[in-house]
């Protein structure tokens, strides 16, 4: 019928210099998890009878170069057992918690040449194993 069941705003507000949300979310079951640079992560419970949504968590900060959680710009993280695996806006390959957004490890040796802020990694699974092809022109074969 078109009827709208719900709705939910992410980011809440527009940031300067905008609001930028590049990556794909990521479904897991029945949660919706997104993440963008300037204002955290979002995760959502879906709920089918009747249609609902619930807000699990949002981790905003107020400076998007918090060390404690994913913060994404380019790269479309990867779920796997329960922790999410991305490029935060920083540069940094990182794995939090998909229930708390709580970080388990960080580590930038993925940019080891150059980290930077807003470094890209493309993410491919490959019969259990993880193809990454970072922006400095790097393939890096890993299982997660």
């Amino acid at each position: 019928t078109g009827e709208r069941y719900w709705n939910v705003v992410f980011p809440e507000e527009k940031v300067q210099p905008a609001a930028t949300t590049i990556v794909t979310p990521r479904i897991v079951g029945n949660r919706f998890f997104v993440t963008e640079y300037y204002k955290g992560s979002l995760l959502l419970e879906i709920g089918s009878n009747p249609p609902s949504v619930k807000e699990v968590y949002r981790t905003y900060r107020a400076d998007p170069r918090n060390e404690n959680s994913l913060n994404a710009l380019m790269t479309t993280p990867v779920v796997k057992e329960g922790l999410v695996y991305g490029v935060d806006g920083d540069g940094e390959f990182r794995c939090v918690t998909l229930d708390q957004n709580e970080l388990v490890w960080r580590d930038k040796q993925v940019f080891a040449k150059n980290p930077a802020m807003f470094g890209t990694l493309f993410i491919v699974e490959n019969a259990g194993r993880y193809l990454m092809f970072s922006d400095e022109g790097e393939l890096i074969l890993a299982g997660l």
